[in-house]
């Protein structure tokens, strides 16, 4: 039975793993996953599930259709950094989200204002794009290397110089291609400034099945969304033993009702506690519910972001100022 409700709904499989490993009782019901299951009946979550699809989808495409104008209105000032703090006060590592194909920072200022805490860093966020929905005609590589670097190299010269902090980590926040983005600064630029841990949301970490009808591998950025990209797949395999090495941690959010990237492209192979799948949110809707950013917050920010960054010395303060001074 549950082999055939998953060949109808290929979410159930992953719905039941997030169940188990979340704690949640079987009588329990949530903002995220909204089920009702019976004890000693393994298929009754994936049944309710079925039966309330169309209501779950309706609720989900409702709440991303309402936020829409309001994005659109505040993608007007895509280019302005207001929502990133005006001094850096904060010692812990720094968070840095960002945002996915053809969209723009904007697109996180709810999901900002829940994930903030003072238990965590400063929140920064960066446009991927010259223009507000339109992407460059650039691969994964080229993004992290022209967007991305250039915004932690300002961020760790803001925290030299207001601070006085050697910023030598950061988590890193994407959504959807920016999620790949985050993994290949991990994996190919992150030797001054380290990457602690990625947390992806609906990151096409496998591909997806619209992006094969659409693009060919070689096209920019779309290629690097197919299930056949050979860059995409080695960037995946490099991240995965990393994190199994210890050396960066891995967390995914992955949406049974998103219909561009399913929940088995977007997760990856992981422990448990390192996967959130939703059973009410579609693609966009998952940065726009604070329930689950809260839970992203306190599940795995708040414990990966304890420790203070390290203080800069007065001599190497000293060598930057001489360096500035050389430079004028």
């Amino acid at each position: 039975m549950q082999s055939c409700l998953n060949s109808i709904y290929p979410g159930c499989q992953w719905m039941s793993s997030f169940t188990s490993s979340s704690g949640t009782s079987p009588q329990t019901t949530s903002s995220l996953n909204v089920r009702v299951s019976t004890p000693g009946f393994s298929v009754s979550s994936a049944l309710m599930d079925l039966i309330t699809l169309i209501p779950r989808a309706i609720y989900s495409t409702s709440r991303t259709l309402l936020v829409l104008p309001l994005f659109g209105l505040a993608s007007l000032f895509h280019t302005s950094s207001f929502s990133d703090p005006k001094k850096i006060t904060n010692k812990k590592i720094p968070i840095i989200l960002i945002h996915g194909s053809g969209s723009n920072q904007r697109q996180w200022e709810i999901f900002r204002r829940f994930l903030g805490s003072e238990k965590c860093g400063h929140i920064f966020s960066f446009n991927l794009n010259e223009r507000a929905f339109v992407n460059d005609s650039k691969t994964i590589e080229e993004y992290a290397k022209s967007r991305l670097v250039p915004k932690i190299e300002s961020l760790k010269k803001r925290y030299l110089e207001e601070a006085h902090l050697n910023l030598n980590e950061v988590i890193l926040v994407g959504h959807s291609m920016g999620g790949m983005v985050a993994g290949e600064y991990a994996v190919n630029h992150g030797s001054e400034v380290a990457v602690k841990a990625i947390v992806s949301l609906n990151t096409p970490w496998k591909g997806s099945w619209l992006a094969d009808l659409i693009y060919h591998p070689s096209d920019k950025p779309g290629g690097s969304f197919t299930t056949s990209n050979q860059s995409s797949q080695m960037l995946r395999e490099k991240l995965i033993q990393r994190e199994r090495k210890g050396s960066l941690k891995l967390f995914t959010v992955s949406s049974t009702l998103d219909p561009i990237v399913r929940p088995s492209s977007s997760s990856l192979d992981l422990h448990p506690e390192n996967q959130i799948v939703s059973t009410v949110q579609d693609h966009y809707s998952a940065m726009i519910d604070p329930w689950l950013t809260r839970r992203i917050r306190e599940k795995w920010i708040i414990p990966i972001s304890s420790g203070n960054l390290p203080s800069v010395s007065l001599r190497q303060q000293l060598i930057h100022s001489i360096q500035i001074f050389l430079n004028l």
